[in-house]
């Protein structure tokens, strides 16, 4: 007679993880020679992606267009007039470099300049655990590498020279920091976020947990002038470029097709008009927004009343929330912005002597138990198998007659990490904390 065993989901989350990684990998060494695809398009994007002469500036037939389209309009006096760009000053400051490099020499030494920029900030959180904080063995290490060079959303930025992966150090850097409860170094964080990614500006939510009222409306004056002052790098077209970035930002949310898998946009606002293209139902635009702008409010108002009773870090997933779901426009590498709580999620459950960030991580969950709870454990689980674990199995793989549709060549798992995301944020919000949070101040470094 066999003995009953009870499985416990959160214990052996990354067991599970793991495992479904190894199953990707496996079946990556088949079906693509196989059938004969790309796994890399049904993970991120069509290689034929544009913007450079793949022959002098790219490699094969990929010219990571994310990469080389803003190169185009980053030395022009007013790079928000006419162009579909939503950049903000600094964002664009950062391409200058890489412009000048491409200009002087061959452009695809400023392409691996910048992909190698990408890397470093995509490793950069575990080389800190590892090597800064030493709160993590080189077993884990070594386990936290592995997860990371395969993460989906990662390969995907790096795939489209996406720069959204230079947001990592920093969302890594403040939740760090706020879990130290070191509040000039989360206020430092958060301001080279919002510098970045305006939409960045939602930490301030976590910033008044810490701080207090006062001070981050203090901290949001500044970012504020500081962001408007950024924009005198254009000078010749300031301060109208500040209305026009506006403008582009705006309508940048429209920017995506509706209905459509490729590319993927896993906004609720793209969840809703999926299912109504499937269902073959046409509602207008604004309704749409309007019942996204309704949950937004009811999710608001959910976050904001339990706010102090939650840990750090489950405040810190519900605002990042904001820009993936509550936006128009949110591109399947945007996901990296969940790497950071992810990657401490791992962390906090394989490492055996815990210290420093990762013990506190783990403190909070015996205190509040959150994602070590069995619900929100399993709908994080099966996000994070559909969504950062690279597949690339696209539909016309599996269903042929698919092949001369415009969304063919995406992975099939990209549809179930989208609806994935949303009920993960919908038990996230709902789930209620046991007891307030008390924290003792880590003395581990920032």
């Amino acid at each position: 007679m066999f003995t009953k065993i009870k499985f416990n989901l959160p214990l052996h989350f990354t067991s599970i993880y793991l495992a479904f990684l190894g199953c990707a990998i496996f079946v990556q060494q088949f079906l693509p020679s196989y059938l004969r695809y790309a796994s890399i398009e049904a993970v991120s994007y069509a290689m034929d992606d544009g913007w450079c002469d793949p022959k002098k500036d790219g490699i094969g037939t990929h010219c990571f267009g994310d990469f080389y389209y803003p190169l185009t309009f980053v030395s022009l006096d007013d790079p928000w007039r006419g162009v579909v760009n939503p950049y903000p000053p600094i964002s664009l400051l950062l391409y200058k470099p890489f412009s000048l490099i491409a200009e002087l020499s061959v452009p695809r030494v400023a392409l691996s300049l910048f992909l190698l920029a990408l890397l470093i900030c995509l490793v950069f959180p575990v080389l800190h655990l590892r090597f800064v904080a030493k709160e993590i063995s080189a077993s884990v290490f070594a386990i936290l590498l592995l997860v990371t060079l395969l993460c989906a959303p990662a390969l995907m930025s790096l795939d489209r020279g996406n720069n959204q992966l230079l947001l990592t150090p920093f969302l890594y850097l403040f939740i760090r920091n706020c879990l130290l409860q070191n509040p000039k170094n989360v206020l430092l964080y958060g301001f080279f976020c919002v510098l970045l990614k305006p939409q960045m500006v939602i930490l301030a939510i976590l910033i008044y947990q810490i701080v207090g009222l006062k001070k981050t409306f203090k901290w949001l004056i500044v970012v504020t002038i500081i962001y408007a002052l950024s924009f005198l790098i254009y000078f010749r077209s300031f301060p109208l470029n500040i209305f026009y970035w506006l403008y582009r930002v705006l309508t940048f949310q429209d920017y995506a097709g509706r209905g459509v898998l490729m590319p993927v946009n896993v906004s609720i606002s793209s969840d809703i008009d999926v299912l109504l293209n499937i269902a073959n139902l046409e509602i207008s635009r604004n309704y749409v927004k309007l019942f996204v702008y309704l949950l937004m409010a009811g999710f608001s108002y959910l976050l904001l009343k339990h706010l102090k009773k939650r840990s750090y870090m489950h405040n810190f997933i519900l605002i990042l929330f904001y820009p993936l779901l509550f936006t128009g426009t949110a591109f399947h590498y945007y996901l990296c912005l969940l790497y950071a709580p992810f990657i401490y999620h791992f962390a906090a459950q394989i490492q055996s002597r815990r210290i420093g960030t990762v013990k506190l991580v783990a403190d909070q969950e015996v205190k509040s138990p959150t994602l070590s709870s069995p619900l929100p454990s399993f709908t994080f689980l099966v996000f994070a198998v559909t969504a950062f674990i690279p597949w690339g199995i696209p539909w016309s793989a599996l269903f042929p007659s698919l092949r001369d549709r415009g969304w063919d060549v995406i992975g099939i798992n990209w549809i179930f990490a989208q609806y994935a995301l949303l009920i993960f944020a919908a038990v996230m919000i709902f789930h209620s904390p046991k007891s307030k949070i008390g924290l003792i101040k880590g003395k581990a470094k920032s």
